[in-house]
């Protein structure tokens, strides 16, 4: 039987993800944003995925308009 815990970096106290991080990797993947983007939106929002959604939609529009369209 094996009692060592320390291999379970991620696991929270339930055994489930830290919120933060399923809220960052919801974010990462829906939205198309890199992991560092999708930790500062979940670090000043939080992990409410309806207004993390709102935001990274704003936040991706932003990103749109400022990028040049001749690439």
């Amino acid at each position: 039987m094996d009692d060592d815990k320390t291999d379970n970096d991620k696991a929270g106290p339930s055994g489930g993800l830290d919120p933060d991080d399923e809220a960052i990797q919801f974010v990462a993947r829906r939205y198309g944003l890199n992991r560092r983007d999708a930790r500062k939106l979940v670090a000043r929002v939080g992990n409410d995925r309806a207004r993390l959604s709102q935001e990274a939609r704003m936040l991706t529009r932003t990103e749109k308009k400022a990028a040049p369209d001749n690439l």
